[in-house]
């Protein structure tokens, strides 16, 4: 018989459990013993936080947990674990719950969009950008950095881009000069950060506001352009950090 699968929110985590979740992901259950609440392991690892470095998503069938040693159970309530059961082959149709709450790149009506995936129906994701919600295949969206997507919500970028190798290298170069990796000077500067990526009149400011999803809450904030850029620079960059900058992805946030 298939294992049950379960679509986990950060929410549904408790506060003292071992492993906390970023986003949403995949587990299943491998402890049904106590009366209020069922063990689970993730069906896939992924970092505790959220991250600047944005991960491609894998196909994966729902059998491949790791055997859980007890460290990476979380134990959610009985009550919860009922809401949160999906079908057991989505992780076979691109993972499409995976992708909610998550910064991506997609290809719509043959042109680039960056946004945030905000819902899903089967094999279909909704994701929000610049120019409204549309529905895109998940098999065809590309989860990348949250700085890769809040610099290039509203950018026009240059032509070369519209080939798809370019791009896929012009979002690492991005991140190269964020982190002050690949022979780049760490910047938060957006000029530097999309110079020649992007047309320089369609540079947002700092201060530009994207209506965004907390991952690990669910709830719409608006949060800053600067923000995001210097969580990156900071945070995954490993540089100290300076008394105004919050250390949360989204402004407020732990």
């Amino acid at each position: 018989m298939s294992t049950q699968l379960l679509l986990l929110h950060p929410e549904d985590v408790p506060r003292d459990s071992p492993v906390q979740l970023a986003a949403p992901e995949y587990a299943s259950i491998i402890d049904d013993s106590r009366p209020d609440s069922v063990g689970v392991t993730l069906a896939r690892s992924q970092p505790a936080t959220s991250s600047d470095s944005g991960s491609d998503v894998e196909d994966e069938d729902e059998d491949s947990s790791p055997a859980p040693d007890g460290s990476n159970v979380i134990w959610v309530a009985r009550s919860r674990v009922n809401q949160c059961r999906v079908w057991h082959g989505e992780t076979s149709i691109g993972a499409p719950g995976r992708l909610l709450r998550r910064p991506v790149h997609a290809v719509i009506d043959d042109a680039p969009v960056y946004g945030q995936v905000v819902g899903y129906d089967s094999a279909i994701v909704s994701v929000r950008h610049a120019n409204g919600t549309s529905q895109v295949q998940a098999s065809k969206v590309e989860e990348v950095a949250p700085s890769v997507v809040f610099l290039l919500y509203k950018a026009t970028l240059v032509k070369r881009l519209a080939i798809p190798a370019v791009r896929q290298a012009a979002h690492s170069k991005i991140l190269d000069r964020l982190l002050g990796e690949g022979g780049y000077q760490a910047t938060r500067q957006i000029s530097e950060l999309l110079a020649g990526i992007a047309l320089t009149k369609s540079h947002p400011t700092p201060q530009d506001r994207i209506m965004w999803i907390d991952p690990a809450t669910g709830s719409d904030t608006p949060c800053s352009v600067g923000h995001v850029i210097d969580f990156g620079f900071f945070r995954d960059g490993n540089v100290p950090l300076t008394p105004d900058v919050s250390l949360g992805f989204l402004p407020g946030s732990a």
